[in-house]
């Protein structure tokens, strides 16, 4: 995952107000608490959002017609999601350390009803995939690092078990066989 440059966004004391660059990877800066209303929404170019524990509230429609949207990893500390924030990104997966819906985020913050990955709460990545693992050792296959990847080698992953796979993490794997 790429570090960020400061100047892809727009953010006014700890909100993010305007995501304005062109990474598909893109990392929350430290001194977001907020994403803010409408911060990414009609955005084609992002694919994957990583947040980190300081964030904890995504404003309405903070990522509303992100149409090449994969994944996004929510933290624990996320404690407000306002209405329709993933509104219209058909292809997002969700992954969250949160075991259940907060009755804090809004009952419209799914309205698109993407995948919802509950209670992983630890994220890895390796030169090959990027995956997240429960308490119980399960893993879930997030993302392929690896877009030339001719054959999958699970072997840093022997001694979990194999949760399930995010719908779009094999899309760019044109060699896979």
């Amino acid at each position: 995952v790429n570090i960020y440059n400061p100047d892809d966004f727009v953010i006014n004391g700890h909100t993010l107000k305007r995501y304005i660059g062109t990474k598909k990877d893109v990392v929350i800066p430290k001194e977001v608490k907020e994403i803010g209303d409408f911060a990414f929404s009609l955005n084609r170019d992002i694919e994957n959002v990583y947040f980190h524990e300081a964030v904890t509230s995504i404003g309405n429609e903070a990522f509303s017609k992100a149409l090449n949207f994969k994944l996004i990893y929510l933290p624990k500390s996320l404690i407000i999601i306002n209405n329709y924030a993933f509104l219209g990104c058909d292809k997002l997966t969700i992954i969250t350390d949160h075991p259940n819906k907060p009755n804090s985020w809004s009952p419209f913050w799914n309205s698109s009803k993407n995948p919802v990955i509950w209670g992983f709460n630890k994220y890895y990545v390796d030169e090959q995939f990027q995956y997240v693992l429960n308490k119980n050792n399960e893993v879930f296959l997030a993302k392929i690092n690896d877009k030339s990847i001719e054959e999958l080698d699970f072997t840093n992953l022997y001694q979990y078990q194999l949760k399930g796979i995010c719908r779009c993490c094999f899309e760019d794997c044109i060699n896979l066989k």
